[in-house]
């Protein structure tokens, strides 16, 4: 004669925790999803009043008057060793992408990277720079720097 002695159920913690798990891991595949599409599609608008950065999560408004655009130029971050990026305060860094606040040789900075070799760099009144990726840096810079004189007169 066989006997049979069950396990005493668990509680209902390990269903928890696998549950809590599974959304927190979905959570981090949307936001890596995010984050992605963000490194196509962050966009740089200059408007009459400002610099308008758009597409990401650290994307923002910066007003023209904040803009140092006389000591802006274009970067190319791998031969520069003062913009190395050391670290990242509130910031994303995948391979071939790095956007947020990063500390560097410079001080602090706002970043939007994905090409270091085509960087527009513009530091701000407010103890902060920024560096851009963008095709052409200088048209950027000339652009910004257009519609600074047409704001002031």
């Amino acid at each position: 004669m066989k006997q049979i002695f069950p396990i005493v159920p668990a509680s209902s913690g390990p269903m928890w925790g696998f549950s809590i798990f599974c959304v927190v891991m979905v959570g981090l595949i949307i936001f890596m999803y995010f984050i992605s599409i963000s490194s196509r599609n962050t966009k740089f608008e200059v408007t009459r009043t400002g610099l308008k950065i758009t597409g990401n999560i650290y994307g923002r408004m910066l007003p023209l008057d904040i803009l140092r655009l006389e000591e802006a130029r274009s970067i190319n971050m791998n031969a520069q060793s003062e913009y190395k990026l050391r670290f990242g305060t509130s910031s994303t860094r995948m391979p071939g992408y790095r956007a947020g606040w990063f500390r560097s040789g410079q001080g602090k900075m706002l970043v939007f990277v994905t090409d270091p070799t085509r960087v527009l760099y513009i530091p701000t009144h407010n103890d902060y720079g920024l560096l851009l990726s963008v095709e052409q840096p200088e048209v950027l810079l000339e652009t910004l720097n257009r519609m600074a004189k047409a704001h002031q007169g």
